[in-house]
């Protein structure tokens, strides 16, 4: 048997357990009054946020921390065999700040809000976790595996009833 080194990049490599998978974000936000009418307003809308990304992969070869190029290897134990992983997961956290302008409009219209801004994100950190199957051991490795330290990106928010808001990134 030969043994490639690094690993070839399988298709299966990306494929993601999607409901293992998840994205979870906290945010504070806070409100500033720029210019208020009699059936309008206009605000600023300000805050910061903390998210996590754990993208978790079907499979046992984990993602290698390379700054090159993505590349995904088996993990071998003493004897040269391939471990299976019961968990193998790439994770990230971010530090959010949004900020969004909002214009309000009076309880009787159809569209009572209408808002557009940005954001922009600061990787925190990003590590893989992976358990081996059988006898349950952990690993954790940090990392950057070719993930942005800054992002950024647009946010449109519109109200269209009482306490209903719709949200897109």
């Amino acid at each position: 048997m030969i043994a490639i080194y690094p690993a070839p990049l399988l298709s299966s490599d990306k494929v993601l357990n999607t409901l293992g998978s998840r994205y979870v974000s906290l945010e504070w936000t806070r409100f500033a009054n720029l210019a208020k009418g009699k059936n309008k307003a206009f605000r600023l809308g300000f805050g910061l946020g903390v998210e996590w990304y754990n993208l978790m992969f079907d499979h046992s070869r984990v993602i290698q921390n390379n700054a090159n190029a993505i590349a995904f290897a088996p993990v071998l134990d003493q004897a040269g065999k391939e471990v299976a992983l019961s968990k193998n997961k790439l994770a990230a956290s971010y530090i959010t700040l949004p900020i969004m302008p909002h214009l309000s409009f009076d309880e009787q219209s159809t569209i009572q809000m209408i808002a557009l801004g940005g954001y922009v994100s600061y990787r925190i950190d990003s590590w893989v976790k992976t358990k081996e199957q059988g006898s349950g051991d952990k690993n954790h490795y940090s990392g950057t595996y070719l993930l942005n330290d800054i992002r950024y990106g647009g946010v449109v928010e519109w109200s269209i009833a009482p306490g209903c808001i719709v949200t897109g990134k």
